[in-house]
């Protein structure tokens, strides 16, 4: 019984070797490779991908790290309009491999900005000890 096991173990293993470099060599797409789509799940309207769009393995990781470089490019001029400053801004493309057939895909990206408020101008501050003497109140 455990000799039935292992063999079915090897022949189970050999297919999926098998089927691999069958894939590998023809340059055909399994099933999973085949059906994937990307798609924006953020809350920003003007980016690309708001539906889903099917890329090929090769196309995706440059269309995933333009589409984070929209993202960047909103994030600043949303920070300009607001009058904030921009203290970072970080871009993670994220990577997986496909469980059917093991080749290695850009699965997608996350763009991160980080802003403060931009620093006030100077104040007058009557109660500064440096101002004092400097304005007179007057009464009649």
């Amino acid at each position: 019984m455990i000799t039935n096991n292992f063999n079915s173990n090897i022949n189970k293993n050999n297919y999926i070797y098998n089927n691999y470099n069958k894939k590998a060599n023809n340059k055909e797409e399994c099933e999973t490779c085949e059906n994937r789509k990307y798609k924006d799940g953020s809350d920003d309207a003007g980016v690309s991908f708001k539906t889903a769009t099917k890329l090929s393995p090769a196309a995706a990781s440059q269309a995933v790290y333009m589409h984070e470089q929209e993202h960047v490019n909103h994030e600043r001029a949303k920070a300009a309009k607001e009058g904030r400053e921009i203290v970072s801004q970080t871009v993670t493309i994220k990577t997986s491999t496909c469980p059917e057939c093991g080749t290695p895909y850009v699965s997608g990206g996350q763009t991160k900005t980080i802003t403060k408020a931009a620093p006030e101008k100077e104040t007058l501050n009557l109660d500064d000890e440096a101002r004092r003497g400097q304005f007179i109140d007057k009464f009649i």
